[in-house]
């Protein structure tokens, strides 16, 4: 089914709530979360075509510790292609400070060491789109929660990026959990 007939059937269902557009948008970003279809960088596919190929060959030998090495350096190789992605997908080069939400990033608001954990946010970034409405900004889909409360569905609208926001990806990757 073509993503835009997935799009006009949300449009369709959702065309009583405040803000279809929203509510669609936000549907679809669920549903591109749960079926992802896209590569992540270019080349991911073929990268886990050759580690599953790899690992067929190791596992017929039952060598475990070699399984722990191809998957560790599908980790490392992996990581280093996002971040080729994000240099490359960055105007002003690696260097540069995000202007918004990064997809594959965990954000936390009002973090300072003194608030009750119920007090703040945490929001996990699977995509950005432009809103199709002119000059309705890009929109941040992903999921959020309160304090240690369950995760939802949310999406975030521009400009809510600078009320506080702070990248805590690597902190939530040591002990997070969604």
């Amino acid at each position: 089914m073509s993503r835009t007939v997935i799009q006009l059937a949300l449009r369709r269902h959702f065309r009583r709530d405040a803000d279809p557009e929203a509510s669609a948008a936000q549907a679809l970003a669920r549903y591109d979360a749960e079926h992802p279809s896209a590569e992540a960088y270019p080349g991911e596919l073929v990268m886990l075509r050759g580690v599953v190929a790899t690992l067929r060959a190791v596992a017929e030998h039952g060598d475990l510790p070699e399984v722990r090495q191809v998957l560790a350096e599908h980790q490392r190789d992996e990581q280093d292609a996002y971040a080729e992605t994000r240099e490359k997908s960055s105007p002003t080069g690696a260097d540069a400070t995000p202007d918004f939400f990064q997809p594959g990033r965990t954000y936390s608001k009002g973090q300072d060491g003194y608030k009750a954990p119920e007090q703040t946010w945490q929001f996990r970034c699977v995509a950005v789109a432009d809103h199709p409405r002119d000059g309705a900004g890009r929109r941040a889909f992903g999921f959020m929660r309160q304090g240690l409360g369950p995760w939802e569905s949310s999406g975030v609208r521009e400009g809510e990026y600078e009320r506080g926001w702070t990248d805590t990806t690597s902190d939530t990757q040591k002990g997070g959990s969604a």
